[in-house]
């Protein structure tokens, strides 16, 4: 076991939903951990630093950006452990290249390929995505017993189909290319599920809080998309990469996933719960229906990805995770209770 708190740690991306949670353990821990951010006015930033202000851990935050190496330069090579968490998740683009693959891919090449320079780097974990090992739903049927394993990979998405699972893909690859081409620092990568569960920062961006907020919205008000899902606990997901950065003996990547569910599921256990804040029936809507209204809520919900997912089950073993990094998973519907809470509170 590797003890963090000797080590110099980094959080890219530090002020996203998972480093954020990450970066909390961690001082929990007693770690002194740097983290990165476009913005250090971010109230995200403000907001972390006098959530750890009474832990016995400290964070200090470093403007950065992924696209400019040299702003990345210091931190990376001040630092003994890296986390690389920052990848944008987000359904309102412009152009999918410059939105989310190119920071993605290009970000995660410029942090590994520092981290090459740095002689004193021992470990990398990185936040990839269940995204990398699964496009469709529908490709389960050609998985081997058709659900999804960390030996699948995405081969199904591209710029046009599915471009955030594209640039999580990319960048994976990217970064175990990288990996392989040095021997001085070992790589374990997460793949998270859907991720949903209460802010530490009680400042939502993240695109989940943006999917969950339907639900008070009044989206599902006339019923819900046939659209199943891996869902799982953000708690659990930074509890995976501080276990993975422990572990030395754990490897390779870890689909962190605690359940195999949908959005009818959690929207009957949330209106139970919030019944006069829920908006939702659990009524289905033909999946024609959403196919041809889809774009016009978002342009990532084209007639490809509805006719490629809607109906079709989600299946992933989150065996390893279990096994290899010590995750006990957490009741999913209850963190999706926590998060619709927090959301009410918030508004």
């Amino acid at each position: 076991m590797l003890n963090l708190n000797n080590e110099k740690i980094l959080i890219t991306g530090g002020s996203g939903y998972i480093a954020s949670w990450i970066a909390f353990k961690l001082a929990e821990k007693g770690c002194h951990i740097s983290l990165t951010a476009r913005r250090l006015d971010d109230p995200r930033c403000l907001l972390l630093e006098s959530k750890v202000q009474p832990l016995e851990g400290t964070v200090q935050f470093f403007q950065a950006d992924l696209l400019d190496k040299d702003s990345l330069r210091k931190p990376i090579m001040d630092s003994t452990l890296i986390f690389h968490t920052a990848s944008p998740f987000k359904s309102k683009i412009n152009s999918a290249y410059k939105d989310l693959i190119l920071p993605a891919l290009e970000g995660t090449k410029n942090v590994l390929n520092l981290a090459k320079e740095n002689p004193n780097l021992k470990r990398i974990v990185l936040t990839s995505s269940v995204a990398a090992v699964l496009g469709d739903n529908q490709d389960l049927r050609n998985y081997p017993n058709q659900i999804a394993d960390e030996s699948c990979w995405n081969e199904t998405s591209s710029e046009a189909h599915n471009p955030y699972s594209y640039s999580k893909t990319l960048a994976e690859k990217a970064a175990w290319e990288i990996f392989k081409s040095q021997n001085q620092w070992s790589m374990v990568a997460i793949n998270p599920s859907f991720v949903i569960g209460p802010s530490i920062t009680h400042h939502p961006k993240a695109e989940s809080f943006q999917v969950m907020k339907q639900y008070l919205s009044g989206a599902f008000l006339l019923g819900v998309p046939e659209i199943y899902v891996g869902a799982v606990d953000v708690r659990d997901v930074a509890d995976a990469h501080i276990s993975a950065m422990e572990n030395l003996s754990a490897e390779g990547r870890h689909i962190t996933s605690a359940k195999d569910t949908g959005f009818k599921e959690i929207g009957i256990h949330l209106k139970k719960k919030f019944p006069q804040k829920v908006k939702f029936s659990p009524r289905t809507v033909p999946k024609i229906l959403i196919a041809l209204t889809g774009r016009f809520i978002s342009k990532l919900l084209t007639y490809k990805f509805i006719m490629n997912n809607v109906g079709y089950v989600w299946r992933t073993k989150n065996d390893k995770s279990i096994n290899s990094l010590g995750i006990k998973y957490r009741d999913i519907l209850q963190s999706s209770e926590e998060m619709i809470e927090q959301i009410i509170q918030k508004n």
